[in-house]
């Protein structure tokens, strides 16, 4: 283990029994399955913390200082567990193009300690492969959108297979990652019942078909998603829940991009945590 149990948890990593307890209980409200209660830190303590830091630090260290970035987290997380509302998993059409208006995504993401999906088109990967490198290095998931951002309900499913498998080959040549997603442009046939045609290539790619369940409409005027009336139309949205959680579709944009780091400051006052990809 990278870091000793001596210095891990607490004021200055002293162990403290108190600080313990309550880092304990704060990984209870959000674990599913509870650490023993204890006043020693332990390695199963320190693998959860290493586990939660996965998703917002390249360099997880296994250290919880009272005060810290994993602290202010952790006490996020275990405060949206228990406010009952979803965690959201914020995703993005349509890239790697603008770059950059992706940089500016990526860099407000960091910044927010937030990890992403991003449905790219493999004709723009193929144009910048470095920016779609670039979203995987950064720990966000690069899955599939078409190659060309064709509508897949209305085209043969010869012509599916090539948009779904040419994006495949791009992802994979240009990312060294394999999608496991398909957001189909538009949406169009993409809930269920699935377009058959559609169904059929996926299943045979073992991408899992997937829309979204709040659209931000950042892409019509006013763009972005900062709007007052646009705000209301997407609480409206969350407000409506469902299973598990939320699906929150913005798309590559300046705009978008402008806004994101106040959107997820929003987010946030409103009660809700984010999902890893």
């Amino acid at each position: 283990m990278p870091v000793s149990l001596a210095g891990s948890v607490g004021r200055n990593g002293k162990n403290f029994p108190s600080d313990v307890r309550l880092v304990v209980a704060l990984f209870n409200k959000i674990l599913p399955a509870p650490l023993p209660a204890s006043d020693q830190c332990t390695a199963e303590l320190i693998l959860a913390i290493f586990d939660f830091q996965k998703s917002f630090l390249s360099r997880p260290d296994g250290r919880i200082d009272v005060g810290g970035t994993t602290w202010r987290k952790l006490n996020a997380a275990a405060a949206g567990q228990g406010s009952g509302k979803p965690p959201l998993l914020l995703s993005f059409d349509d890239g790697p193009a603008p770059t950059s208006a992706l940089h500016s995504i990526l860099n407000a993401l960091d910044a927010a300690g937030v990890k992403a999906e991003f449905y790219v088109l493999g004709k723009e990967v193929d144009s910048f492969p470095a920016a779609a490198k670039e979203i995987v290095q950064r720990g966000h998931r690069a899955q599939n959108h078409s190659y060309s951002h064709a509508n897949l309900a209305s085209a043969s499913e010869a012509a599916v297979r090539l948009e779904l498998e040419k994006t495949q080959a791009s992802i994979r040549k240009a990312a060294g990652t394999t999608p496991t997603k398909i957001r189909p442009p538009y949406g169009a046939g993409g809930w269920p019942p699935y377009d058959p045609q559609l169904a059929r290539v996926a299943a045979s790619l073992s991408l899992k078909i997937e829309n979204w369940d709040v659209d931000t409409e950042d892409w019509k005027s006013p763009k972005g998603t900062m709007d007052p009336a646009k705000l209301r139309m997407i609480k409206k949205q969350l407000d409506k829940g469902g299973g598990g959680q939320l699906r929150v579709l913005m798309h590559v944009q300046s705009e978008t991009a402008s806004d994101l780091g106040r959107f997820i400051s929003q987010l946030k006052a409103w009660g809700y945590v984010f999902a890893a990809p």
